[in-house]
Formats: structure tokens, sequence, C-alpha cells
């Protein structure tokens, strides 16, 4: 019992630790034009049959 509550709590504060590194890059958006020409505006990569 008491090594499940630890991994809980190890779990738990791994995600939390996450979170708070990665949430200032949530609200941001690309940075470099190639971004905007293989990403948005791909159209080969909207399509699950694209995949070989």
């Amino acid at each position: 019992m008491k090594l499940k509550l630890r991994t809980r709590t190890g779990v738990l504060l791994l995600l939390f630790i996450g979170f708070l590194v990665y949430f200032a890059s949530l609200s941001n958006g690309f940075i470099l034009g190639d971004d905007i020409d293989q990403i948005l505006e791909n159209p080969q990569i909207r399509s699950l049959a694209n995949i070989p």
C-alpha cells in the first residue's frame, strides 16, 4: 500500500513538473517561416491516405 502511494505521488510530481516547464510554450505560435510552409500549408499531411 505504501509503495503504491509513493508511485502515485512520484507520477503526479513528474506530471506537475512537466506541466510547469512547458506551460509557457502552450500559448506560443510558430516562430520560423518554414513551419508555416511545411506544416500549416502542406496538403500532404492533411490526410491519412498519404501515409505509405
